[in-house]
């Protein structure tokens, strides 16, 4: 429970809560399930909305769902940021000729989207992106994308400041595609490469910025960050509430392990690290709610804690179980290897704490 949600955000925290548990009876945790399917359901059951019908605390309501999704597979809930980039550009800063043509079959997912704006030579420096747009075609390498053999929609950053949307509902053949990319963690979703060559874009679909440019992708950045941050919230519940359940059963020496002052320790560190990454992850959504200043600091902060504290508070928890938490049919070990996936995905937790000091220096804290 959280005493700065209003009755509105309660409830549907709870309907979020509740929408899991149905996906849990359902299916266990370690079974693929069809994001489309996902996705399509969370449209029938109001708790994703149509732009015209935005609530307030919009991005709240995101890092409530997110976090909710994150309990049943973190993996999942990357899928669904994915399309939350997408749907938050065509919003934001497309035309309503393309706003009309994309976002309602987003919303309801009948159409499925995802980002490509990793590319290997890149990393982090996206001045070293070498994709580009050169009469509405497309020429570029585009690495490590979720969905990549799935969505039919795809946001791709280029190097000339220019964002540009590819199509591929009716030409998929023609996105080349590597075989799966096998990743430490998140391997209920696909990733993979997409090689464009010469790809046709139309130029509606086609968006250079010019002074804004930096705003624009701050703000899908900060969007992203504050909803992974909301992952890795979730990924800690699911490792407190399970590790704490095996402590009061597993029984060592004549009585339960959770007796033991120093399970309890680890258990008190990850509910003292739990909370306040939920609270950093819901300052920085308010902070994007609310259009304020410090959006991308708090975004940093939230991204940076809540990553580090949920790959070390994940190994916490696999410890407290021992041997039985290594072995691969345990959803610990899963959830172990997918915090430290969720630390380096959309920028390192060592690019977070550059943001965070230039704004210590420029006295922007």
């Amino acid at each position: 429970m959280y005493t700065c949600f209003n009755e509105e955000l309660i409830e549907y925290q709870q309907n979020c809560v509740k929408f899991v548990q149905e996906l849990v009876n359902q299916k266990p945790c370690d079974n693929v399930i069809s994001f489309g399917d996902f996705y399509r359901s969370l449209f029938e059951k109001s708790l994703i909305k149509e732009f015209k019908q935005e609530p307030e605390n919009y991005y709240t309501r995101l890092s409530i769902l997110t976090q909710a999704v994150s309990s049943f597979d973190p993996a999942l809930a990357y899928a669904l940021i994915c399309q939350q980039i997408v749907i938050e550009f065509i919003a934001k800063y497309t035309d309503s000729t393309v706003f009309n043509r994309y976002y309602p079959n987003l919303v309801e997912g009948k159409m499925l989207a995802t980002y490509a704006f990793h590319e290997a030579q890149a990393g982090s420096d996206l001045t070293n992106i070498l994709s580009s747009i050169n009469q509405n075609s497309l020429t570029g390498h585009k690495t490590l994308v979720a969905n990549y053999n799935l969505a039919n929609l795809y946001l791709v950053l280029t190097h000339d400041n220019t964002f540009v949307l590819v199509d591929a509902s009716n030409e998929f053949d023609k996105v080349r595609q590597s075989p799966k990319v096998s990743l430490l963690g998140l391997d209920t979703i696909n990733f993979g490469d997409l090689i464009f060559d010469n790809y046709p874009v139309d130029e509606a679909n086609i968006f250079k910025f010019e002074s804004n440019f930096n705003s624009v992708l701050n703000h899908l950045f900060d969007l992203g960050k504050v909803l992974i941050s909301a992952i890795s919230v979730g990924l800690m519940e699911t490792c407190l509430s399970r590790a704490c359940s095996f402590a009061k059963e597993r029984q060592q020496f004549g009585k339960s392990i959770s007796s033991f002052q120093g399970i309890q320790f680890k258990l008190a560190d990850v509910d003292i690290n739990l909370s306040a990454a939920k609270m950093l992850a819901y300052r920085a959504s308010w902070a994007l709610d609310t259009n304020d200043a410090k959006t991308r600091l708090y975004a940093a902060m939230a991204k940076s804690f809540a990553g580090l504290a949920a790959r070390n508070y994940s190994a916490e928890a696999v410890g407290i179980m021992g041997i039985n938490g290594i072995i691969k049919s345990n959803v610990m070990e899963k959830l172990y290897r997918d915090a430290k996936v969720l630390e380096l995905i959309l920028e390192t937790t060592e690019m977070q704490k550059n943001i965070i000091a230039d704004a210590i220096i420029n006295d922007l804290v």
